[in-house]
């Protein structure tokens, strides 16, 4: 009779129905791929920090410009969830039959916190973009071309990353990268003024393309030397007296003939200085200006035409 009793017990529930203690996970359930069928809880969340989430806290090598950095994941804002999964997969074998199941190690990685990384990054080992310039040797110019910089391009890496800290398929990660173009890409006019030669020179880079004879400063008013850049150009300009003795009791001038200031006014940026047209011809070639650099209304029109405001000029 006992062991008949026992043998009905032992067939009358299901070994497949069976549920494993209390806070032991069922048989089939892994987390994150890895099995944890007969574990307890603790004994499961052991095995997932060592083998799931401790090789992804290592830093990971990525390489920028030729130097090797090392990112740390946790910086970066990387977190599993184990308590959740746990969770989960004690719950499979109880709430529903057993079955084979691989519950989710959900991971969060903050973009912010990465995009925050890549910005130091960008900081210390970033190339800044340099603009062309030019300089004046013996009155003529000398031009150092433009250089695009280089910088991590921070949208492809805060995902490269993010990829890099989960994935960890390659030895080291290189961070993507994006030129930056300078704002200043090319020189294009600038003008030398000899004031010994009487002339006006125009290059356009390092090539000179033409030299104009000009009026300059008479000697109680001399054209200044020095490096300016244009600051001011109107068409049918309004003559106003400067500031000075030999100005005194004039009035402004309108347009049109009579105008000392011809038909273009090209301001530089010296006080009340400029390059302009003038239309009495015979004073070029002289020193006859109150400081203005005079040419021919011809020539002060063409050269009003391709030059901007920022041109170069170099007065010798």
């Amino acid at each position: 009779m006992i062991s008949a009793i026992g043998v009905s017990m032992m067939i009358g529930i299901p070994s497949a129905m069976a549920q494993p203690p209390p806070d032991t996970i069922a048989e089939g359930v892994s987390i994150g791929g890895r099995d944890v069928s007969g574990l307890t809880r603790d004994e499961a969340r052991r095995v997932i920090l060592r083998e799931l989430v401790a090789p992804k806290r290592h830093a990971i090598p990525v390489a920028f410009r030729g130097r090797f950095l090392r990112l740390e994941p946790v910086a970066a804002g990387y977190v599993a969830k184990v308590d959740y999964a746990l969770k989960g997969a004690l719950n499979f074998g109880r709430s529903r039959p057993a079955q084979t199941i691989d519950v989710p190690l959900k991971e969060r990685i903050r973009a912010d916190r990465i995009r925050q990384i890549l910005r130091w990054y960008n900081a210390r080992f970033a190339t800044a973009p340099v603009e062309a310039t030019v300089r004046f040797d013996d009155g003529r110019p000398h031009v150092t071309p433009a250089r695009a910089g280089v910088e991590i391009d921070l949208a492809s890496g805060v995902r490269r990353v993010a990829q890099a800290i989960l994935v960890r398929d390659q030895r080291r990660y290189r961070l993507p990268v994006v030129r930056v173009r300078p704002e200043s890409r090319r020189i294009g006019f600038s003008i030398v003024v000899d004031r010994e030669a009487f002339d006006l020179r125009l290059f356009k880079g390092e090539r000179l393309m033409r030299t104009m004879t000009v009026a300059v400063g008479m000697p109680g008013h001399p054209t200044p030397e020095g490096r300016f850049e244009m600051t001011r150009l109107d068409r049918n300009p309004v003559w106003y007296p400067p500031d000075s003795r030999w100005a005194e009791g004039l009035g402004p001038v309108e347009p049109g003939r009579g105008n000392p200031l011809g038909t273009r006014w090209m301001g530089i940026s010296s006080p009340a200085i400029g390059i302009h047209g003038t239309p009495p011809p015979e004073t070029l070639g002289t020193a006859a200006s109150h400081g203005c650099v005079r040419l021919s209304i011809t020539n002060a029109e063409w050269l009003f035409n391709l030059v901007e405001r920022g041109t170069p000029v170099k007065i010798i």
